[in-house]
């Protein structure tokens, strides 16, 4: 919803997508959409995604892209800030990143020292490296994306978000980058 009816009214037309850890519905979605002429979905899985690649070091030119995606995937990146300096190599100027994750209070925690079945037990899954905090829009900056949070999906009504299935997505924000 919020690329439909956000990012496709900037008038960026026809984008170049580049979607790290897609989701069916988003990716066929991006696929058929008459905004997108070029749309590249990537994983480090290559069941996940038709292309293979690692967000710390993509293969893919410099200003390659308009709109980056990446949803749930940053905060299990080990060098999440080596992954945040290739979304800013990537993306033209002026290019957006989205960035889909569960922002909890001001501060970013790094989690890396907690045990596995600790990080499973508590966060769902032992990769989690950290959870952000709202000061992400600040780290983000500092690799030349300006950023601001957005919790699109409060936005919605409860009726859509029940069609939809929405409603573990409480839990994520929205990260909205300009790559300045």
């Amino acid at each position: 919803m919020y690329i439909k009816n956000e990012i496709f009214k900037s008038g960026i037309q026809p984008m170049r997508v580049l979607h790290f850890a897609p989701v069916k519905g988003l990716k066929d979605f991006l696929k058929n959409s008459p905004y997108v002429s070029t749309y590249i979905d990537a994983d480090l899985n290559p069941n996940v995604a038709t292309y293979q690649a690692d967000m710390t070091r993509m293969p893919y030119e410099d200003n390659s892209f308009d709109l980056l995606i990446c949803s749930h995937i940053l905060y299990c990146i080990p060098e999440d800030r080596k992954a945040m300096q290739e979304i800013h190599r990537v993306l033209r100027p002026g290019g957006k990143a989205l960035i889909v994750d569960t922002i909890e209070g001001d501060t970013t925690r790094e989690l890396s020292h907690l045990p596995a079945q600790e990080l499973k037990d508590v966060y769902g899954d032992e990769a989690t490296c950290r959870v952000y905090g709202r000061d992400i829009t600040d780290i983000l900056g500092s690799y030349g994306l300006k950023a601001h949070i957005i919790d699109y999906v409060k936005q919605l009504s409860p009726e859509f978000i029940e069609k939809e299935c929405l409603s573990e997505a409480f839990d994520s924000e929205i990260v909205d980058c300009i790559n300045t």
